[in-house]
C-alpha cells in the first residue's frame, strides 16, 4: 500500500515501454477489480503488473492503492495512515464527488513533479500518486480532478493484480488493501493469531534489468525475513507456475516469538516478480502446508490487465 509512496510512487522513467497500438480513447476509465474511475489521456497504458499507468510523451505516471476499513472509522484511520506515510510537506483538504480527503505536493524522482491525492468515501478509499515532467501539468490536473471512488463497488485485489486462483483452499482475500494481497481463513479477521494460516501475494519490481536467479532468491528472502527463516533447515525446489519459472521454499521460522512453518515462492515475470509467502503453526503444518501448495499451484496470470485500456 504505502510502498507507492516509499518507492517514489511509480516506475522510473524507462522502466516500461509502450506496446504497439497502445493509444486509447481519452475518457473515464476503471481498472479491472478497482473501485476508482478517472479521466485518462490518449496513449496512457499499464506497462507492468504494478498498479501504475504511464504516458510516455509528455512523461506522466499515475500509481494507485485502494483500501477498505472495517467501518467508516477504520477507513478514516487507513486514510490518516496513508497521509502520514506520504510525508507531505503541506496538504489541503479536498473533495471528489462524495469522497473527502487531502491533496499535496512532494519532491518527485528525476526532477519530476509529484502530487498525492488521498480520498475516502464511507469505509473505502484510495491513494493516487501522480508524477509528471514539465508540459504535463494540465493533464495531471485533469486526471486528479476527475477521480471518483465508488464505495458500493467491490474491490478485487486479485483481479486488479492480474491473478486468478482456481483453488482458494478454504481461504479468502481480505479487501483491506489492493496490494499486498492477504488471504486468510474464511471469516477470520484481525487481530490474527501468530499461528493462524495466512498467505500474502505481491507483485515486486526488479531492482535492475536481467535479474539473476540468485537475486530472485534474495528478493524472496527479503520478503520472508521478518519470519526469521532457518535457512540451514530449509527445503525448496524449482517448479513451473502457470508456465513461468518459479522457486519455492519451506523452512521453520518464528512469528511473534512462536515457532511457525514458512512457505514462500517467487515466480519470474517479464517486468515484475510475483512473490507469495505465508506461515502456519507448527502443530498444523502437516495439514495446512499442502493447502498453501494447492492454492499456489492453482494460480493463473491474466495478461489482459497489461497494455492499452
Amino acid at each position: 500500500m504505502l510502498g507507492l509512496v516509499a518507492c517514489g510512487g511509480a516506475p522510473a522513467p524507462g522502466a516500461a515501454k509502450s506496446p504497439d497500438g497502445s493509444a486509447v480513447a481519452a475518457g473515464p476509465k476503471v481498472l479491472k477489480g478497482s473501485r476508482l474511475s478517472m479521466w485518462l489521456p490518449d496513449g496512457m497504458y499499464r506497462g507492468t503488473r504494478l498498479l501504475a499507468l504511464r504516458l510516455d510523451e509528455p512523461l506522466l505516471v499515475v500509481a494507485l492503492a485502494e483500501f477498505t476499513g472495517e467501518d467508516e472509522a477504520g477507513g478514516a484511520q487507513l486514510l490518516a495512515g496513508m497521509r502520514e506515510g506520504a510525508e507531505l510537506p503541506q496538504a489541503e483538504e479536498t473533495t471528489r464527488g462524495d469522497a473527502r480527503g487531502f491533496i499535496g505536493a512532494a519532491p518527485g524522482i528525476n526532477g519530476m513533479t509529484k502530487q498525492i491525492l488521498g480520498l475516502k468515501s464511507g469505509k473505502t478509499g484510495a491513494l493516487l500518486v501522480v508524477q509528471y515532467q514539465a508540459g504535463a501539468e494540465a493533464l495531471a490536473k485533469r486526471i486528479l480532478d476527475s477521480v471518483r471512488v465508488d464505495e458500493h463497488a467491490q474491490l478485487d485485489p486479485l483481479q486488479l493484480a492480474g491473478i486468478s486462483l482456481g483453488d482458494f483452499a478454504g481461504l479468502e482475500v481480505m479487501p483491506t488493501l489492493s496490494q499486498p494481497i492477504l488471504l486468510v481463513e474464511k471469516g477470520a479477521r484481525p487481530p490474527l493469531s501468530s499461528k493462524a494460516l495466512r498467505f500474502t501475494l505481491v507483485n515486486m519490481p526488479y531492482p535492475k534489468a536481467d535479474v539473476s536467479d540468485e537475486e530472485l532468491g534474495q528478493m524472496l528472502g527479503g520478503a520472508i525475513g521478518d519470519l526469521k527463516p532457518d535457512t540451514e533447515r530449509a527445503k525448496g525446489s524449482e517448479f513451473q507456475l502457470d508456465g513461468r519459472p518459479a522457486f519455492f521454499m519451506i523452512a521453520p521460522g518464528a512469528s511473534d516469538g512462536e515457532p511457525v512453518a514458512i512457505y514462500g515462492f517467487i515466480a519470474r515475470g517479464q517486468d515484475t516478480a510475483l512473490v507469495g509467502f505465508g506461515h502456519v503453526g507448527v502443530a498444523s503444518a502437516e495439514k495446512d502446508l499442502p493447502r498453501i501448495e494447492r492454492l499456489v499451484q492453482s494460480l493463473k496470470f491474466d495478461d489482459s490487465v497489461l497494455g492499452p485500456r
